[in-house]
């Protein structure tokens, strides 16, 4: 087919009117773009008669140039014959021929300019989210480039995997970069075992509309995947929880004695940190991160140094706090393959009723009927949770149990930790259900409503929430702070009452299981 490129007077320039799908957008600022980059393509026309041109592709182009008042311009003239919707996809097929890849590059190259999203998603007919999707995959390392570039791994899944830390997607690439196509539900899977907490609202609310966020990506991005809402910029959202925590540190540290640069993360912080980092850059200042799987801790107001750290965790909903506190590293236990009773002994010898010599033995009674502690374990909380569920259940309510549910999951931080009242992101659907309230405090004692909350509860409560008779203090203090225990309104020795008192059943049982079958 014969083109030619010829400048033409704009005013000789017209545009049909018979579109069938969409608007013009925003032409001012597609305007704005091409006075400062130029007119990239020009547009496609069809000579008419009086000396007119008729655009076939490009009108947004057109009018934008007639909007910066220029005399003429280019345009890729078409034969009469020629096809105008063919010439229109063509166009479109040719303006997006390169690599997803090859785009996240020269979309990023523009935004590290300083051009912002806004405006190429204006420029080359995008949504702001499917900019940030696109630049999001100069993220992935070159092993799943690769993949991505082989049509092993979709479009939709390559950005997804790139929000990852690097250690992450070296984990993904080992386990399927053999050669083989990666479906949706395999990366939906590895999405979630490795992303141990939810995206969380941040203090300064930005991510709550930021189009970074899977949630708030244009539609049919990522409807195929069955994940979590996810941040597809990990570095920003790192920062802004260093941000964060950097601040309760501050506000903490006048008012203790000093703390060394170390930090234990405890419940509901994610994973900002690189595991294998060691160490994080948290408000100019370098923190050892220490496990808390690997200390015991307890709240120290000693004004020795050595042997203190930060204690970081959430305290419900979005609001987190940092403590000092005293650490003490666990001893490693030794286990021999010979000895099976030996994993039970920390949980027997927070049974002060049994005796230290006859622990090695009602160990081993419960091996035999058990097979493990974490058996043992799962036993005693499945009984403990419908116990206490059973006791709430019964109960007559002594709490707002939709105040407590909601805060949990929708409350917004105010100043110094304290809430603020209700996100703002729910307050109209709030006040449609519960009328006029400024917090959820102000919610209505309702019978019926707080029932349907007490069932809400109790019904997303797991087995994880639950504390064990052997943790550690600092496992302890997270599981204080979860929805179980102000669901559970109890106190510490009355939770271990009941513990014990369950375990002291199993291991009876075990005895007399023995004794029918000819054991000790």
């Amino acid at each position: 087919m014969q083109t030619e490129t010829i400048k033409v007077p704009v005013a000789k320039i017209i545009s049909s009117t018979d579109r069938k799908h969409g608007g013009q957008g925003d032409i001012e600022s597609l305007a704005r773009s091409i006075q400062e980059h130029g007119l990239i393509q020009p547009p496609a026309v069809k000579k008419e008669r009086g000396g007119l041109y008729r655009v076939i592709a490009g009108r947004r182009r057109a009018a934008a140039v007639s909007l910066l008042k220029w005399r003429d311009v280019d345009v890729t003239v078409y034969p009469d014959d020629a096809d105008d919707e063919a010439v229109a996809l063509a166009e479109n097929a040719n303006r997006e021929d390169a690599h997803p890849l090859d785009e996240a590059e020269k979309f990023k190259r523009m935004m590290d300019a300083g051009k912002p999203a806004e405006e190429l998603a204006k420029y080359y007919n995008r949504s702001v989210s499917g900019i940030h999707h696109r630049v999001r995959l100069t993220h992935l390392v070159d092993g799943i480039k690769t993949m991505f570039r082989d049509g092993k791994i979709s479009i939709s899944g390559a950005a997804l995997v790139a929000s990852l830390p690097e250690e992450d997607q070296e984990k993904f690439l080992k386990k399927y970069g053999g050669g083989r196509d990666v479906g949706k539900w395999e990366i939906s899977g590895f999405m979630s075992s490795v992303r141990k907490s939810p995206l969380r609202h941040i203090a300064d609310g930005e991510c709550e509309t930021c189009k970074k966020r899977t949630r708030n990506s244009a539609p049919g991005l990522f409807e195929d995947f069955n994940t979590e809402d996810i941040c597809l910029d990990g570095d920003c959202y790192a920062k802004k929880w260093a941000a964060l925590i950097a601040g309760r540190i501050a506000d903490k540290a006048g008012q203790s004695n000093p703390t060394e640069k170390n930090i234990i993360f405890g419940y509901g912080i994610p994973k900002i940190f690189p595991a294998k980092a060691g160490t994080a850059i948290i408000g100019g200042d370098e923190y050892a991160l220490i496990p808390a799987g690997s200390v015991d801790i307890k709240e120290s107001g000693k004004k020795a140094k050595n042997g203190t750290a930060w204690h970081v965790r959430s305290v419900g909903g979005h609001v987190i706090e940092a403590d000092r506190v005293a650490y003490k590293k666990l001893e490693a236990v030794s286990v021999r393959n010979n000895d099976p009773a030996a994993p039970y002994l920390g949980l027997l010898s927070a049974m002060p009723e049994i005796k230290e010599e006859d622990r090695k033995d009602a160990a081993e009674k419960l091996h035999k009927k058990y097979g493990g502690p974490w058996n043992v374990k799962r036993k005693a909380r499945e009984e403990l949770l419908e116990a206490v569920v059973g006791r709430r259940i019964r109960e007559k309510s002594d709490g707002n149990w939709a105040e407590i549910w909601l805060a949990e999951h929708y409350a917004e931080e105010g100043e110094n930790g304290k809430p603020r009242g209700i996100d703002p992101e729910y307050s109209g659907l709030a006040a449609g259900i519960f009328g006029p309230i400024a917090s959820f405090s102000e919610i209505p004692r309702n019978e019926t409503l707080q029932k349907v909350f007490l069932f809400v509860i109790a019904a997303g409560i797991t087995l994880h929430s639950l504390p064990d008779l052997d943790d550690s203090e600092s496992e302890w203090l997270c599981a204080e702070e979860t929805l179980f225990w102000k669901f559970a309104g109890m106190t510490r020795e009355e939770y271990l009452d009941m513990y014990r008192e369950r375990l002291s059943k199993f291991i009876a049982e075990a005895e007399n299981a023995s004794g029918e079958g000819g054991g000790k």
